[in-house]
C-alpha cells in the first residue's frame, strides 16, 4: 500500500504537480493568444462593451496571472516569497471558480428576462458561494531546504465544500437556463441552440473536473494531493466559460430575420426595456408576445 505521507511520495507528487501545472499553462496561454482578437474588437469599438464583460475580463486575466504565479512558485528561493505566491495562487484559484459561475449566472438571469424571482435567488446563491470560497483561502506554508515550499490548506473541509457547492450551483443555473430555453419546444432558434449547447458543454466539463477534485480533497492523502486538482479545475472552467462569452458575442443576431427580432417597448411601469425575441418582424413579435406570454425574452443588457 502506498504511504502517501512519505518523503518519497511527496517528492513524486510534487513532480506530477509541476508537470500538470506546465500542461495547464501551455493550454491556457495558447487559448489566451488565439482569442486576443476578441479583446481588440472590444477596445477598438468593433463590438459593444457591456458591463458583464468586466466579469469576463476578471476571470480571464486573473487566470493568466495566477498561472504565472504558479510557474514562479516552482523557482522561489526564500520562504517569504513562497508564502506570498501561494496565498495569491489560492486567492486566484478560488476567485476564478466564483467568476466562472458568475458568468453563467448572469447569462441565466438574461435568459429569464431579468425576472426578480430568478435573479434574487441566484444572487443569494452566488453571494453564498463567494463567502464559502473566501473562507477556504486560509493556507499554511512550510519550508525546508529539501522539499522547498509546500502549501497546505488550513481548512480542507471548507475547500472541499466549495467544490461541492460549485457543482450544485452550476447545475442549478444550467437547469434553469435549459428549462427556459427548451420549454416550449416549438420556438427553437439558432440562438436557443447556441445558449443551450454552451451551457451543456460547460456543466459537463465542470462536473468532469470538479467531481475528481472534490473526491481527492475528501481523501486527504497528503498536502500536495490536496491542492493538486484545485487550480487545473478552476482554469479549465475559466476556459469554457470565457469561450461561451465569445461565442455569444460572435453570434450573428442580425443575419436573418427568421432567427430573431429586436423588441423595444415601455412596460406597465413606464420603464423602457429592450430584449431579443423570436420572430420575423416587430408586428408579428408583438402579436406573438400577446398570444404567448411565455415566449423567450433575453435581456440584451446582460449579454
Amino acid at each position: 500500500m502506498t504511504n502517501w505521507a512519505s518523503e518519497e511520495e511527496l517528492s513524486r507528487d510534487k513532480a506530477v504537480s509541476a508537470i500538470l501545472l506546465h500542461v495547464i499553462c501551455g493550454a491556457y496561454f495558447w487559448e489566451y493568444l488565439i482569442s486576443l482578437n476578441f479583446e481588440w474588437s472590444l477596445l477598438s469599438g468593433q463590438k459593444r462593451f457591456r458591463w458583464p464583460m468586466l466579469v469576463y475580463f476578471a476571470a480571464r486575466y486573473l487566470a493568466l496571472f495566477t498561472l504565472i504565479a504558479g510557474i514562479m512558485s516552482q523557482t522561489v528561493n526564500t520562504e517569504d516569497n513562497c508564502a506570498a505566491l501561494y496565498k495569491f495562487i489560492a486567492f486566484g484559484g478560488q476567485s476564478i471558480i466564483g467568476l466562472t459561475s458568475a458568468i453563467l449566472t448572469i447569462r441565466a438571469i438574461a435568459i429569464w428576462g431579468l425576472r426578480l424571482y430568478i435573479a434574487l435567488p441566484l444572487g443569494v446563491l452566488m453571494v453564498g458561494q463567494w463567502v464559502l470560497l473566501m473562507q477556504s483561502l486560509s493556507i499554511n506554508v512550510s519550508w525546508d531546504a529539501t522539499s522547498r515550499c509546500i502549501a497546505t490548506t488550513a481548512k480542507p473541509d471548507i475547500l472541499e465544500a466549495s467544490f461541492i457547492y460549485a457543482i450544485g450551483f452550476d447545475s442549478i443555473v444550467f437547469l434553469l437556463s435549459a428549462w427556459k430555453l427548451l420549454v416550449p419546444n416549438d420556438q427553437r432558434t439558432p440562438l436557443r441552440d447556441l445558449l443551450f449547447k454552451d451551457g451543456l458543454v460547460y456543466i459537463i466539463i465542470v462536473l468532469l473536473v470538479n467531481i475528481p477534485a472534490a473526491v481527492l480533497l475528501s481523501l486527504k492523502l497528503n498536502p500536495v494531493m490536496n491542492t493538486l486538482p484545485t487550480l487545473p479545475a478552476a482554469i479549465i472552467s475559466s476556459i469554457v466559460a470565457c469561450r461561451a462569452v465569445r461565442r455569444l458575442y460572435d453570434f450573428n443576431f442580425s443575419g436573418s430575420t427568421s432567427i430573431l427580432g429586436i423588441v423595444s417597448h415601455n412596460n406597465q411601469n413606464g420603464r423602457h426595456t429592450r430584449y431579443w425575441h423570436n420572430g420575423p418582424s416587430q408586428a408579428s413579435v408583438d402579436a406573438q408576445d400577446r398570444a404567448r406570454p411565455a415566449a423567450l425574452r433575453i435581456h440584451t443588457g446582460l449579454l
